[in-house]
């Protein structure tokens, strides 16, 4: 009887081992965890059957039954903390207990290539007369108004709004390096972004690549700052068609 007993444990044993490996697969990792502290514990029971084993083959008798005992005490004690151990949970913080000072930025970059000029490139990109004619991304949206102050600590500002006036904002920020026909960097409050103009045959490919803003998705924000590119570069090749 104790041997079929212990037949059948290692079975259950086996059965949870295997589940602490197959279980991810399929369900939750609170799950995964339980069922793995369960497998801890039928080792635990596996050893001290063992030793159980060994005392009556060696003896004949249980006169290592103390020791034994122990054994199984002290293996469920350990069982106990392992549990506790693997199936904490985490306190959950509010989102003001969270630092997010050293978290990475994530930056998103989209490009472009215009067949034009870099002078014609540059001049579209950075006169508030032109933004005004290309600052949108889709056809239901345009910009009113724009101001530019270019140079390393002068204030852009750009007012975008839907054509019907149901809602608008201003994109403004501060340049922190100009270099004609070269390059643009500047802030927006706490975020960044850096404009690249480069030359390549008849044309210039100009990259954006600016910091991701956390209450939109990666891909709104793609393509929103694509379509605005893709704006600029048609209005600058129609001009020098």
């Amino acid at each position: 009887m104790r041997l079929a007993w212990r037949i059948v444990w290692t079975g259950i044993t086996a059965f949870f081992l295997a589940g602490a490996v197959v279980f991810p697969l399929v369900h939750s990792y609170y799950l995964v965890r339980v069922v793995f502290s369960l497998g801890l514990w039928g080792i635990f029971y596996g050893i001290e059957s063992v030793l159980r084993l060994g005392a009556i083959t060696t003896s004949g008798l249980m006169s290592g039954g103390s020791s034994q005992h122990s054994v199984r005490i002290y293996g469920f004690i350990i069982w106990i903390a392992l549990f506790a151990f693997v199936t904490r949970r985490k306190k959950s913080r509010s989102p003001a207990e969270i630092d997010y000072s050293e978290s990475p930025t994530m930056k998103i970059t989209v490009e472009t290539f215009v067949a034009a000029p870099i002078e014609r490139v540059w001049q579209a990109y950075t006169t508030p007369s032109a933004i005004c004619q290309w600052n949108a991304a889709s056809d239901d949206w345009h910009t009113t108004e724009s101001t530019v102050d270019l140079r390393e600590g002068g204030a852009f500002s750009s007012r975008m709004e839907a054509k019907d006036g149901s809602v608008g904002f201003d994109f403004d920020g501060v340049y922190t390096q100009v270099v004609p026909h070269a390059l643009l960097e500047y802030t927006m409050s706490e975020r960044a972004a850096r404009v690249e103009f480069v030359r390549q045959g008849e044309g210039v490919v100009v990259r954006v690549c600016f910091d991701a803003d956390a209450e939109q998705s990666l891909e709104q924000q793609r393509q929103g700052w694509q379509s605005i590119l893709e704006n600029f570069k048609r209005h600058v090749e129609k001009a020098v068609a």
